[in-house]
């Protein structure tokens, strides 16, 4: 899988330095956005580290293991299939066994080519987990902790995410990922998702060592300029007004980047925003 990443077609210089390689033809001023926690960019920002999380990591349990019911060619009832395709199949079903096998210790960045919020991104990828939050109390009340959910939202373009890092021992494969399915006889396995999984519209940025023997542990952290990073951020609509405003403030002071409130106007714990 490695290999093939290097046969994807188009190559574009992000800046004079910063090479990158892509599965589609695409402008680097094409914009993106990242949902993530407050406590990940108050972490960009202060440390200038951009934190990428290895593919085995992710909750889609397809990006961990084979979906091995696609693993397997169909062929048509009562028809003798010819030995020399017999073969042929079980070679090609044994390389995307190991391309997926491959994939799970690169790491890779999620983005999303939405241009604008999306009240379900912001639930699926900056909410905390509620599955063991209790959320009513003995009398039925709601006590679930809105004020957890401190979420916000880079808005930037597919250039500037390549330009603002630097990554000498990586090289940079991404592209707009395919709902598909996984159908068996096509080769883009890193590039494919479920088509449960279409509402992301996903722009995925790999990150591939040079050094084929490195096998990071869990995530890596490249030196990020966020300046060139960052266009813009977004408040989570869960942050209650005054409270948004005023993190937009200290943002906006501290580290002298654009940030605004949510456009999605919510009900939280009594108080209209």
């Amino acid at each position: 899988m490695i290999q093939k990443l290097y046969q994807l077609k188009y190559r574009i210089m992000a800046s004079q330095e910063n090479l990158f390689y892509t599965l589609q033809k695409v402008s680097v001023d094409t914009a993106i956005m990242h949902y993530m926690k407050l406590d990940y960019l108050l972490e960009l920002l202060d440390r200038r580290k951009f934190y990428v999380s290895l593919k085995k990591n992710f909750k889609d349990k397809n990006e961990i293991s084979p979906p091995l019911k696609h693993m397997f060619p169909v062929y048509q009832a009562r028809v003798d299939i010819p030995d020399n395709k017999l073969r042929e199949d079980l070679n090609h079903m044994q390389s995307k066994y190991k391309d997926y096998k491959d994939l799970q210790d690169i790491p890779a960045s999620c983005w999303t080519l939405k241009p604008f919020e999306d009240f379900l991104m912001w639930k699926s990828y900056t909410s905390m987990d509620r599955s063991s939050v209790p959320k009513n109390d003995a009398c039925g009340n709601d006590i679930y902790d809105y004020e957890k959910e401190l979420g916000i939202c880079i808005k930037t373009t597919i250039g500037n995410v390549v330009a603002s890092l630097t990554y000498p021992d990586f090289d940079i494969f991404c592209g707009k990922m395919i709902y598909q399915n996984y159908p068996f006889y096509r080769n883009k396995e890193a590039f494919t998702k479920s088509v449960y999984f279409r509402g992301e519209e996903e722009f995925r940025f790999y990150f591939v060592p040079q050094d084929t023997a490195y096998k990071p542990d869990d995530h890596i952290e490249l030196d990020v300029n966020p300046d060139v990073l960052i266009d813009e951020v977004i408040l989570s609509p869960f942050f209650k007004k005054v409270e948004s405003e005023r993190i937009a403030n200290v943002l906006s002071a501290r580290y002298n980047i654009k940030c605004r409130l949510s456009g999605i106007e919510l009900i939280i714990n009594d108080e209209k925003k």
